[in-house]
């Protein structure tokens, strides 16, 4: 049996990797809209934390966490590697926010056969339609999650958007659940996992594929 491992993907760093005086208009855009500013910081302590278990390693990939293409580029080539490093692991892998356009433009090159699935945390996708067939994608995001929403709007118009297209994929809309929500371990109001938390979600995923 193949070791198991899990791999966690932060966002980008939202408006601190930006100029002074525009993390100021920004925050004032965001409040204005209520377009609330998360901290991915939590999200992944709390992730590890609670998904650390014996049957399987936990890890965060790194990078610059920038918005630019460049610094996409260089998070799709750390990837790679890590997926190669890693190729004798069955591997799973946790992307949140502006990470689920990395994870999904990575498996769609290169397709690797060692990834037994995907779960997406309020992803920002700026293309919904996807081609690859496997692994299995798990899409959670909410109607209500305004600054994912502005967010593919902004970046994607036209090809983006939060519910994805595909054979392999499972959209799971969470109502009243905001992004802050999603990154700090927010509850769960309606549904199936009704006064969950979101990393207990995640794990009911890790464990059910």
């Amino acid at each position: 049996m193949k070791k198991k491992l899990v791999i966690i993907i932060p966002g980008t760093k939202l408006l601190k990797r930006w100029p002074k005086i525009i993390q100021i208009f920004g925050n004032f855009f965001c409040t204005l809209f209520r377009l609330d500013s998360p901290s991915i910081e939590k999200t992944m302590k709390n992730l590890k934390e609670y998904l650390q278990s014996k049957k399987r390693e936990v890890i965060f990939m790194r990078w610059n966490r920038g918005i630019s293409r460049l610094s996409k580029w260089f998070a799709k080539r750390k990837l790679r590697n890590l997926l190669e490093k890693y190729k004798n692991y069955e591997i799973s892998i946790i992307g949140i926010s502006m990470a689920g356009d990395i994870i999904l433009e990575t498996i769609e090159k290169i397709q690797p056969t060692n990834i037994k699935l995907i779960i997406l945390l309020c992803s920002i996708n700026s293309n919904k339609e996807i081609n690859f067939k496997t692994p299995k994608i798990i899409n959670i995001y909410s109607k209500s999650d305004n600054l994912a929403q502005v967010a593919t709007k902004i970046l994607s118009p036209i090809n983006g958007g939060q519910r994805l297209k595909g054979k392999n994929i499972e959209n799971i809309n969470l109502p009243k659940i905001t992004h802050k929500d999603f990154l700090e371990k927010g509850i769960i109001k309606e549904g199936k996992f009704k006064n969950k938390k979101i990393p207990e979600m995640i794990n009911y995923f890790l464990e059910r594929n």
